[in-house]
């Protein structure tokens, strides 16, 4: 099982509240109308920021690996002008995941016309995971069009060039039986690449051990659990390692945090394998 949390906050401090997961995606990366990019606001840039890049070191060199979730809530001008200036964009954005040792990127994808971002995502994940790098993504409606983006960014053979789509359950939208059933044919294993993604703010690490325990009483081969998010606290009084651990002990025993990165890391080299089969 995958420990994964959204972060708004990084420092050395943060990392240490959040060494217990697998990936913690770094949210959220906005891209400008010029293909400039921004941190919810906050200028960003190689050099800029070094608490982040500290704090992201720190979790590196735990093992844990780091994304910059990119878009967020109403997140369709994000992707348009990636489209609209995709060469600006991605200059900028691996300059970023160079200087601040990011693993890859997430796609927070939230908008009315999902559609019209198909083929600039389809660009991004293969550009991006063809660099070696994870892409994981965050759905929580609209699955023809993430079906299609599956589809799309498979390797030749069916295997998906994304480590995982990691559901909003929280959302109220979402059924996992559903997405599972949907994505039969799609992905070689549905559950394996289908995650079940919780909210701190609504669930307590005892109800997310209950809830993932539930799931995966029916769907045991799924890999993959996230919080959603991490502010750097959380208002229920509860602790990030303490939802770490829920997860962790909902897979139950012979699952650990170690486990869980060397199956991140397993996806990385097929990445990489793929990539020297194409040279």
């Amino acid at each position: 099982m995958i420990p994964m949390i959204y972060s708004l906050k990084m420092s050395p401090e943060v990392a240490t509240q959040l060494s217990d997961y697998a990936v913690v995606l770094f949210n959220f990366l906005h891209c400008d109308s010029d293909g400039s990019v921004n941190f919810n606001g906050r200028p960003i840039s190689p050099g800029s920021n070094p608490e982040f890049r500290d704090g992201i070191q720190a979790l590196s060199n735990a093992g844990t690996f780091v994304l910059f979730s990119i878009g967020g809530s109403d997140s369709g001008d994000d992707y348009r002008h990636i489209g609209e200036n995709y060469e600006a964009f991605t200059a900028n954005l691996k300059a970023l995941m160079n200087w601040y040792g990011i693993a890859g990127i997430d796609l927070d994808l939230e908008t009315a016309d999902y559609a019209a971002h198909l083929d600039v995502c389809t660009r991004l994940v293969t550009d991006i995971a063809d660099g070696g790098l994870l892409v994981t993504a965050a759905p929580y409606q609209a699955m023809p069009f993430w079906k299609s983006l599956a589809r799309r960014t498979a390797y030749p053979e069916g295997a998906p060039r994304i480590l995982s789509y990691n559901l909003q359950l929280y959302s109220g939208q979402t059924s996992y039986a559903a997405w599972v059933k949907g994505f039969d044919g799609v992905v070689p294993d549905p559950q394996r690449f289908l995650g079940a993604g919780y909210a701190a703010n609504k669930s307590t690490p005892a109800m997310v051990h209950d809830a993932l325990g539930r799931l995966l009483s029916s769907y045991p081969r799924a890999t993959s659990a996230m919080v959603w998010r991490y502010f750097p606290e959380f208002k229920n009084g509860h602790t990030a390692p303490e939802y770490a651990q829920a997860i962790l002990s909902a897979a139950g025993t012979g699952t650990s945090r170690e486990a869980a990165t060397a199956a991140v890391r397993e996806h990385r080299e097929r990445l990489a394998a793929h990539r020297l089969q194409a040279a």
